[in-house]
């Protein structure tokens, strides 16, 4: 049985580590697929791909063919934005006997509109950061501002002066989230559910040095708190496999949720070294085998340090060696 990671880029560290589950599990291959043939990623796999766009017309067909003829029966998508194109996708797949990491669409669209993301929080008591939905509610000091839909911290951005916040949001209100300005630490926290939305692992983590909104130094915590409010938060919005949380920690044990990524995210791999290598669980659970709770069974105060390598490959080889969907 094999699966495919999509849009893997450089995501060498996830590949390796569905090796070792695949190895330890049901064995096959780990196919690795990107738009572009340099990414490292897919020359780290067992095999690599081209994918087309996850926009194109025609890439359910061409994406489920090309599973079905290569016994690809695991899809793990990593990429923000093809996440409702393969959501959409997840009943289709599954009468083919192939199986995509997603949430439904309801999930990906609920986490993703940052508007959505907030009401259902403060309906369901979980904390996010105090968010303005009215010019008489905006304070006369910074504030913060986002787009509504967006990852990685692309379009954040403080704003000092309180006239030119209301003046963005009377232009861009529809189209951006204004929020306080939270100046306290902020932690991911990795989750990883079942298919029923079980939590089967929690491991928060702190951020200390991001690049890119990616965490290059990052240390695992002992936090009963984030871990508790965690689990709360995936049964609210459904979440299923392997997500990525982002939080605030204000005083002593104020939580305040600012997005959830409902993917493997770039620091994942702490997690795994942790205690919790949920690749291995998700591999585990394709099987049919029972993955019990584990909440807590982590090294905490591990700490990981990233930094890059490289990958050296003849032009002849690389040429020659990439298949296409």
């Amino acid at each position: 049985m094999n699966l495919l990671i999509t849009s893997a880029a450089r995501k060498v560290l996830l590949v390796e580590a569905f090796q070792d589950a695949c190895a330890k599990t049901v064995g096959g291959e780990v196919w690795a697929g990107d738009l572009d043939w340099c990414a490292a990623s897919l020359h780290a796999a067992d095999r690599g791909v081209i994918l087309p766009r996850a926009d194109a017309g025609d890439f359910a067909p061409r994406l489920k063919a090309f599973c079905t003829q290569n016994d690809i029966k695991l899809i793990v998508p990593t990429r923000d934005g093809e996440l409702p194109f393969l959501a959409a996708l997840r009943d289709e797949f599954k009468e083919a006997g192939i199986v995509i990491a997603v949430g439904s669409s309801e999930t990906i669209e609920a986490v993703q509109d940052k508007r959505i993301f907030v009401k259902r929080c403060e309906e369901s008591d979980l904390g996010v950061p105090k968010t303005y939905t009215d010019l008489s509610e905006f304070p006369d000091g910074p504030v913060f501002v986002k787009p509504r839909w967006g990852s990685a911290g692309e379009g954040a951005r403080l704003v000092s002066d309180p006239e030119e916040a209301k003046r963005l949001f009377e232009e861009e209100g529809g189209k951006m989230v204004f929020q306080e300005l939270v100046e306290a630490p902020e932690f991911t926290i990795d989750v990883f559910c079942d298919w029923d939305h079980k939590p089967i692992s929690i491991v928060p983590r702190e951020r200390i040095r991001v690049v890119s909104g990616e965490s290059v130094v990052g240390r695992t915590i002992d936090h009963s708190g984030l871990v508790e409010e965690a689990a709360k938060l995936a049964q609210v919005f459904s979440l299923v496999g392997h997500n990525t949380l982002q939080a605030f920690v204000r005083g002593v044990d104020e939580i305040l949720f600012i997005e959830v990524n409902p993917r493997y995210g770039g620091g994942a791999n702490l997690g795994f070294r942790a205690g919790a290598p949920t690749p291995l669980f998700l591999m585990q659970l394709l099987s049919g085998e029972a993955v019990p709770p584990r909440i807590g069974e982590y090294e905490k105060g591990l700490v990981m340090l990233r930094h890059s390598t490289d990958c050296f490959i003849s032009a002849e080889d690389l040429e020659g060696e990439m298949d296409e969907i």
